[in-house]
């Protein structure tokens, strides 16, 4: 086999997957995420001992913020101006924001994928220490949150091809939540 032959036989596999990861991403838009804990709940957050994607929604006082624009700007300062201060951590994006037209009780805040335990990455998100080099939340370093603020959704995802099609999940589920941190 020729390295000619070789690259039109890999350009017809490509075909067939990239077939089939659209066929993935329809159904993606039909996955619900199913509600485990509040990110005080350190011993439910423990038991998420799977590969997927976990949703981390904030919530909000809804009898001081009339609107979402009021509540991110009461938000905003608390968030990027506490520690750890844009070290590894993931700051607010204006376009998610205002992609969100109501101000709900729970409002999407963080979405992330973990290829082994689901758990371990979370429990990440809220020890990791302002100073860390490791990209996080860094919840339990901020003054300005409470974890009991913070709830945790997750999605299972146990699949043979996780690496080509768990990251196209992950794009289309932020691209409908779109919740207002992370990448």
């Amino acid at each position: 086999m020729t390295l000619c032959t070789t690259v039109v036989e890999i350009k017809k596999l490509d075909a067939k997957v990239a077939a089939m990861v659209r066929k993935a991403l329809v159904h993606a838009e039909r996955l619900r995420f199913k509600r485990i804990c509040r990110l005080d709940d350190q011993s439910a957050i423990r038991k998420q001992t799977y590969p997927g994607l976990y949703f981390i929604e904030i919530r909000v006082d809804r009898q001081l913020h009339r609107t979402v624009q009021e509540w991110i700007e009461w938000f905003r300062p608390r968030w990027e101006r506490d520690e750890p201060r844009m070290h590894f951590t993931p700051g607010i994006k204006d376009g998610r924001v205002a992609k969100q037209t109501r101000l709900r009780e729970w409002m999407p805040f963080y979405l992330g994928i973990r290829k082994t335990f689901v758990a371990h990455r979370v429990m990440q998100h809220i020890e990791l220490s302002a100073n860390a080099n490791t990209a996080g939340l860094k919840l339990r370093s901020r003054k300005n949150v409470k974890l009991s603020d913070f709830r945790l959704r997750t999605i299972r995802l146990e699949l043979e091809a996780y690496d080509a099609i768990a990251p196209r999940v992950e794009r289309a589920l932020r691209n409908k939540v779109s919740p207002i941190t992370g990448n």
